[in-house]
């Protein structure tokens, strides 16, 4: 009411009923533009309330509008009120609390059309240009999505971060144990194809080892040169079983399995070291991938081969079964001349018998 000169105690009015509806100030509707408060139902005229300008289908629009008697206290003007008043509102019964609500609205009734001005100010700005209350909406927006994004990007970091170090160390201990084996075994040979007799019952750890030695027949090499023979996996019938041999020395080792090629000693037997699960993985897939580059290569050569064949026979049909390369020509594969006139064959010439 405070916002409003022509407001007083005597002139507060409500609309009954279906008559006039009327604002606070007393006078009638028309030909002012009304608006109503969703709080508590009262009437004021636009002008009444600082919104000069407004029509009455704009006024339809707003949703939710308060008017100035219903906004809340502010934090500033709650700093002001007494707490002893406050107090003595709680012992003094209702008396003391009407003195002290009139009191309250006597120091908000200054703040009221500062704070109508604003509220209404940015109301009016929107109406008046849409275009510009759009782009204020987006940069809004925008801003906030870049703030989630950064944070999103900031969280996606951490967690690879997390993950690749994870995925790191792991990697790190498995290639540790990898090679940790690999040095366990450089002084181990595994051989295969010897021959393991089941008739003559369980072969010791001594027999085998005479059997490698054997075997290898190296000059100067005896059991005093290994330090185990056995045999790997469970007994199969006709079926011999890979044999691991441990030297003393890694150079022997070596020098059987040829470096780690492999040495072939005859009769299907061969030398080769013994390699973790990973060496046998990885050269596993070179096998493969020498494989198929093989067949690859060897494809695009017989597929050459056919295109060089249909161009030679003239490219109709299906290629005709080629010559053997040292096939000489007889008489009957020999190409017989004709005259382009008659189709007749041209006699061949004799050979002379003069001088």
């Amino acid at each position: 009411r405070a916002s409003c000169p022509e407001c007083s105690e005597d002139t507060i009015q409500a609309s009954q009923g279906g008559g006039e509806v009327l604002c606070l100030c007393g006078s009638g509707s028309r030909p002012r533009t009304i608006m109503s408060c969703t709080s508590c139902d009262r009437k004021w005229h636009s002008a009444c309330v600082g919104l000069e300008g407004l029509t009455q289908s704009i006024t339809n629009k707003i949703a939710s509008w308060k008017c100035p008697l219903c906004f809340r206290f502010s934090q500033e003007i709650r700093g002001k009120i007494d707490k002893g008043d406050l107090e003595e509102s709680e012992v003094g019964g209702s008396d003391v609390g009407c003195g002290v609500k009139e009191e309250v609205t006597k120091q908000i009734g200054d703040c009221i059309p500062e704070i109508v001005e604003k509220v209404m100010g940015g109301v009016r700005a929107a109406l008046s240009d849409p275009e510009a209350f759009k782009d204020a909406s987006q940069k809004i927006t925008q801003n906030w999505a870049d703030l989630a994004k950064k944070e999103q990007k900031t969280m996606i970091t951490e967690v690879v971060e997390k993950t690749s170090e994870t995925a790191l160390k792991k990697s790190i201990s498995l290639i540790d144990a990898n090679l940790t084996e690999q040095r366990k075994r450089v002084r181990n040979c595994v051989i295969s194809n010897i021959a393991e007799d089941y008739n003559r019952g369980r072969e010791t750890e001594a027999s085998l080892g005479d059997v490698v030695v054997e075997v290898l027949n190296e000059e100067n090499l005896t059991l005093n040169d290994l330090v185990s023979c056995k045999r790997l996996g469970e007994r199969k019938p006709n079926q011999n079983r890979f044999v691991l041999v441990v030297f003393k020395s890694e150079q022997d080792a070596m020098y059987f399995h040829n470096y780690g090629r492999g040495r072939k000693l005859g009769q299907g037997v061969w030398v080769n070291p013994d390699l973790t699960k990973t060496e046998r993985d990885n050269l596993w897939a070179k096998r493969q991938e020498r494989k198929r580059r093989r067949n690859r290569n060897s494809g695009g050569e017989d597929e050459q081969n056919d295109v060089n064949q249909r161009e030679r026979d003239g490219g109709a049909g299906s290629p005709a079964r080629p010559q053997r390369r040292n096939q000489t020509p007889t008489r009957q594969n020999q190409p017989r001349h004709r005259a382009a006139s008659t189709g007749s064959p041209i006699p061949l010439p004799l050979p002379s018998n003069t001088g």
